[in-house]
């Protein structure tokens, strides 16, 4: 299996949302939302690893394409100014107050972990 065939392998425990749908989902508190693309090997590292810390824990993940031709690339444009995403894979967690946003691979699993468990 190639780098591309595992990542689509490992976003399926996720649910594929559109951008418009990612936005609405954010005001609750809770939400955890990674947006990328599986063209993008920074992503794939991510993945890798985000995937493993949903299973493990059982976390809801969003996932938000960002190469998708099933959505607007404005609204999936909109999205990433909104919550400033400048790049992928971002990583979006809704706290009791705000959104938090990371734009790092190189994130730890027990870094991912500890942002979604942050209040």
């Amino acid at each position: 299996m190639n780098e591309i065939e595992t990542y689509l392998e490992q976003i399926k425990i996720f649910e594929e949302i559109s951008p418009v749908k990612g936005i609405e989902l954010l005001e609750q508190e809770g939400t955890i939302i990674y947006i990328g693309r599986k063209t993008c090997p920074y992503c794939r590292r991510f993945v890798n690893k985000l995937s493993k810390v949903a299973q493990a824990r059982q976390y809801k993940i969003y996932l938000i394409d960002s190469e998708s031709e099933k959505y607007d690339f404005k609204d999936i444009q909109s999205f990433r100014e909104q919550f400033n995403i400048p790049t992928v894979p971002g990583f979006l967690v809704k706290q009791a107050s705000d959104v938090a946003v990371r734009c790092d691979s190189s994130m730890t699993e027990e870094e991912i972990v500890q942002m979604i468990e942050e209040k």
